[in-house]
């Protein structure tokens, strides 16, 4: 199934923190995900939980979410930004646990922000204002702080406002860094690889990057370029841009990205209020919109799937 999240209408969503690299305004509305190899045919809601507290199971502006697909029980695991936490929850919504608080020490956050699990198990945080990401034991052990890496700046390995986060086949970490206007490339250890992007509105130019997610194949990393209204297609082995899309539908400041096991894009396109579904094809044929070889298939706001 997919997951999306939806900040309730009391939270704010704007001035959520300051970094020592300057003011930044970041505008959470929906991020989502698939659990791999998942099919994501069609769209409608099955169950919705939570609430705006700091209870457990409750949230102040959820802003990352991920299926735990090494669990036997598959269970969701949301970075509540605002709560300075990650809370882990069964597939019912009932909670399970929930590690981090307010600080800058390991296991401590400033806003977390993007969160997905490894091959291990591992739960890896974008520690969003704190400008890092912090590495946790598997999500069935409460979150046992592993390692950070990261750190203000403009440098190989350091971040500006760090926002989404996946990994690939290989355990490498892949984090939008988005007020530097890259993507950055991590080991499973936390060792700088590579980057790519740079700001602009040319070919593999990236204005404000917020969601990134792997494909199923491992080849190709999709980015949410949120102020180029656009998704950009990179390789994941070098970083060598492919082609994007968005701009004939229009996308209106697109953040979550996620494929699910068909290929089907899925993002979320937040000032229009809806997800719209992608699909990689030849022609026409399959929707009613294609750039760049995708064509817009679908589109989920709460009137459902259009």
């Amino acid at each position: 199934n997919c997951l999306s999240l939806e900040p309730s209408h009391n939270s704010s969503a704007t001035n959520a923190c300051s970094t020592p690299c300057g003011c930044w305004r970041c505008c959470f509305r929906t991020l989502l995900c698939f659990p791999h190899g998942v099919v994501g045919s069609n769209l409608c809601r099955v169950h919705s939980f939570g609430s705006s507290v700091a209870g457990p199971g409750q949230f102040r502006l959820p802003a990352g979410v991920c299926v735990d697909a090494h669990n036997k029980n598959n269970r969701i695991v949301i970075a509540d930004f605002s709560n300075n936490r990650v809370q882990v929850l069964n597939r019912d919504g009932s909670f399970v646990c929930s590690f981090g608080s307010k600080g800058a020490a390991a296991g401590e956050f400033s806003g977390a922000a993007g969160v997905c699990v490894n091959s291990l198990g591992n739960v890896i945080v974008v520690d969003a204002c704190n400008c890092r990401v912090q590495i946790f034991s598997s999500s069935s052990h409460d979150g046992v702080f592993v390692r950070a890496f990261g750190g203000a700046g403009v440098l190989d390995g350091q971040f500006n406002g760090p926002l989404g986060v996946c990994v690939d086949r290989h355990d490498n970490v892949f984090v939008s860094d988005c007020f530097n206007h890259r993507v950055q490339v991590f080991s499973r250890d936390g060792a700088f690889l590579r980057k790519f992007g740079t700001r602009g509105s040319g070919a593999g130019q990236l204005d404000q990057p917020i969601g990134v997610c792997v494909d199923r194949t491992g080849v190709y990393v999709f980015v949410s370029d949120s102020r180029n209204n656009r998704i950009s297609r990179f390789r994941t082995t070098d970083g060598s841009f492919i082609s994007s899309f968005g701009l004939n539908v229009p996308l209106q400041c697109p953040q979550g990205v996620c494929v699910d096991g068909a290929d089907n894009i899925f993002v979320t396109d937040t000032n229009s209020g809806c997800v719209r579904k992608f699909r990689i094809c030849a022609d026409n044929s399959n929707g009613h919109d294609n750039e760049d070889g995708v064509a817009l298939v679908g589109v989920f706001s709460s009137t459902g799937l259009d």
